[in-house]
């Protein structure tokens, strides 16, 4: 029995970072993992969405800044919500960047878990 334990723990510690997704953004009461990131990120470089990433204007996200956005897909979602859909945002070459929400209402900037440096884009992105 100990060495089951001790193989369980094993394989606890040696189980991969990837193998688990942090919470690095709230829209409302939807979580965006860093996962999400990753993948969202990685399509727009990818451009798997016709028109995406683009290029969006808002002065109340970012004042005279245009931001470029590709949409963030939860829940096995396949297509853009015209209503209601999350977007990976970012500034320039990916230093300032972020999760908005663009929807009837207008948009708003989700609010983001601080776990610095955690949160820089490339570490997400890249590892």
């Amino acid at each position: 029995m100990k060495i089951q334990n001790i193989s369980c723990l094993l394989t606890i510690l040696t189980t991969s970072r990837l193998a688990c997704a942090y919470n690095v953004f709230y829209c409302g009461n939807t979580a965006i993992t860093d996962e999400h990131v990753r993948t969202a990120y990685n399509n727009a470089l990818n451009s798997a969405i016709p028109g995406y990433p683009r290029s969006y204007k808002n002065d109340d996200i970012a004042y005279n800044t245009t931001l470029k956005i590709y949409p963030l897909f939860l829940n096995g979602e396949t297509r853009i919500n015209s209503s209601y859909q999350c977007y990976l945002a970012w500034v320039g070459q990916e230093i300032a960047w972020g999760v908005v929400i663009i929807s009837d209402m207008g948009t708003q900037s989700c609010e983001r878990v601080d776990f610095e440096p955690f949160l820089q884009l490339s570490t997400i992105v890249f590892g």
